[in-house]
């Protein structure tokens, strides 16, 4: 966040007030990441590299903390975040702090697992066994299901942080088809979004965003990938959290679509195609009834 401040500032003074005045929240948050990976000779990666927890408690969820070491999405935020507190630095026109360098270029790698059909894709976390997206049982996770934060490695984040964008794609592609969306949460496809828009596939990102429409069968319009499999989700935006939320963060996702120039396809006339539908939709629905303070125009 304070990032995105930085950047929203006007001008260079604007900028210089921003540094000044959140230097300290960054790079104290800077002190404890750093701080926090340590070398383990019983788990991770049995001393070869800095781990990630135990215990932690990771994004995704759904196991316990003395369970979850080196998960993907933790290990790129973190060299992500150090990386960003050393550019804080620079701004302010002090040299990157050395040993917050040193532990972000000695973070565990991200965790990759093979399918049984030899495709590679990222793991939850480097101790969920065999793999998350296991439907036969896995130890030390959940499975596919709760939040997908893996994704979020190369969706929240930027690139250039340890993500091989191949075995991304293999992962984003794998979860749209197994993952158990009846029972995910408001931001998970945003986030998955996020992530296809950023592999350069924007008509998945629009169809992972408009996923609800799988719930009413409509065949006069496009066909969306994965529909089969999601036959339980609803516009209440996968049936937990806020409902209005959900459906305000996936109508800005949208906007922010075409504020970066992804080509979508068919034109704009197939985007407004989908965005009325989704609200006309999901007003309409027995499931969706937006709280008095968020009325939809």
């Amino acid at each position: 966040m304070s990032e995105l401040e930085y950047r929203a500032a006007k001008d260079a003074v604007a900028k210089l007030e921003v540094l000044h005045r959140l230097k300290g929240v960054v790079l104290e948050t800077a002190a404890f990441l750093a701080d926090f990976p340590e070398r383990r000779l019983s788990t991770g990666t049995k001393g070869r590299y800095l781990d990630l927890g135990p215990p932690l408690v990771s994004a995704s969820e759904g196991e316990g903390p003395y369970d979850v070491w080196n998960p993907t999405y933790e290990l790129t935020q973190f060299n992500f975040s150090l990386d960003l507190a050393g550019s804080w630095l620079e701004r302010l026109g002090l040299p990157r702090n050395e040993t917050w360098e040193h532990v972000r270029m000695n973070l565990a790698p991200l965790p990759i697992v093979t399918l049984p059909n030899g495709m590679k894709t990222y793991n939850r976390h480097q101790n969920c066994l065999p793999t998350v997206f296991s439907h036969n049982g896995t130890q030390h996770c959940s499975g596919p299901n709760s939040h997908p934060a893996l994704n979020g490695a190369l969706g929240c984040l930027p690139a250039g942080y340890g993500v091989d964008a191949d075995i991304m794609n293999n992962t984003l592609h794998e979860t749209l088809q197994v993952w158990e969306w009846n029972n995910c949460w408001g931001w998970d496809q945003p986030m998955v979004a996020m992530t296809a828009t950023r592999l350069n596939q924007p008509q998945v990102a629009l169809s992972t965003l408009l996923m609800v429409r799988v719930c009413f069968q409509e065949p006069s319009h496009p066909p969306l990938p994965y529909r089969a499999r999601v036959v339980r989700l609803h516009c209440s935006c996968c049936g937990r959290g806020s409902s209005c939320g959900c459906l305000l963060r996936r109508l800005l996702l949208l906007l922010l679509l075409l504020h970066e120039s992804v080509a979508v396809p068919n034109g704009i006339d197939t985007l407004r195609i989908y965005i009325t539908e989704f609200l006309d939709q999901c007003l309409r629905a027995d499931r969706l009834q937006p709280p008095k303070a968020c009325r939809l125009g």
